[in-house]
């Protein structure tokens, strides 16, 4: 199919009929002379559909597929452009925004967020696809006095970065992953990469922000100790009233699952099996038995899947049965 210029930026994904009806990967798209966008679809390949736009826009700088039919436009001059593929509204506009007063360089989707991220005029502007006109975040990159480049969000939403014309790499944390555990009226739960913060809302205790060692995978909480980790090591608190003092290290057999704190003792889970263990073992008369165990038995052919701690028991689950195990008398 012959378009009117040099086609750049070519991708695959759907476009919706009048019935709201479509078939996967039925459209082509792609910009035209950086000034247009061309739609071809397969289906109808005698109609292909050429989007032209205000000249005041500038060039596209770059454009993404989203939602129900939806495509996401940047233009050079700082015009951010969502527009319908819908037939027949195909190509109206359903948002506009001037973004940027000078220039726009890149424009970026996170699908899993729901956002979208807009950079120029060294700022970083964030919407919410849901409602466009809210704008989420601005983040402003004043010592960047070259100019910004492309913008890119990891597949989790987690990460966004941004590269820049003197040579620098920005990474952002734009979603926090969402860790916590709790004890009696006790709760912890990530606040920042390296940060965790204990409270207990019911018994009116301020809360605690403890800094951790790790960018942890897991958490737990106590009666008095925090729990957090990575792979098959964990790192242990101890919450005191008025300070938090960094107790000890452990590491397991295999990469831990979860962990499960009470008063004494520690059980972390991982690859179908329990290590149980007292946190604090300076108590005296402690027993190497009582210090440490390993479930579930040796000779017992079944692999743990789920597990809970009391003051009195654990508790846990395997692909046969459930088991309880006293601490004190060992059984």
């Amino acid at each position: 199919t012959p378009v009117k210029s040099e086609p750049s930026d070519i991708k695959f994904s759907t476009s919706k009929t009048d019935d709201r009806i479509s078939s996967a990967e039925s459209t082509i798209s792609a910009v035209v002379g950086k000034k247009m966008l061309f739609l071809f679809h397969l289906n109808e390949p005698d109609n292909p559909v050429d989007l032209e736009f205000q000249q005041a826009y500038g060039n596209i700088v770059c454009y993404s597929w989203y939602g129900d039919g939806y495509i996401m436009i940047g233009f050079s001059r700082g015009t951010f452009l969502a527009i319908s593929t819908h037939f027949p509204e195909v190509g109206q506009e359903i948002f506009k925004a001037r973004d940027h007063k000078d220039n726009l360089t890149s424009v970026a989707l996170s699908h899993t967020l729901n956002k979208a991220a807009t950079c120029g005029d060294n700022c970083i502007k964030i919407h919410d696809l849901t409602e466009l006109r809210d704008m989420y975040a601005i983040i402003n990159l004043d010592d960047e006095n070259k100019g910004l480049g492309t913008l890119s969000w990891t597949d989790d939403g987690q990460l966004l970065a941004l590269s820049t014309q003197r040579g620098s790499l920005h990474v952002f944390l734009t979603k926090l992953p969402i860790l916590g555990d709790a004890c009696h009226t006790r709760i912890a739960y990530l606040t920042s990469l390296l940060e965790v913060t204990v409270a207990n809302l019911i018994e009116g205790e301020p809360p605690i922000t403890v800094s951790v060692d790790v960018e942890p995978n897991f958490v737990a909480v106590g009666l008095y100790h925090l729990a957090v980790g990575m792979n098959n090591r964990a790192w242990f608190y101890v919450l005191g009233e008025n300070a938090v003092k960094k107790l000890k290290d452990v590491e397991y057999l295999g990469t831990v699952a979860s962990i499960c704190l009470h008063s004494d003792y520690a059980a972390a889970l991982f690859e179908g099996k329990i290590q149980l263990h007292l946190i604090e073992n300076e108590l005296l008369d402690a027993q190497e038995e009582r210090e440490t165990r390993l479930f579930p038995a040796v000779d017992d052919k079944c692999r743990i899947l789920c597990h809970a701690l009391t003051s009195d028991f654990l508790i846990y689950g395997t692909d046969v049965c459930m088991s309880f195990w006293e601490a004190e008398r060992g059984q």
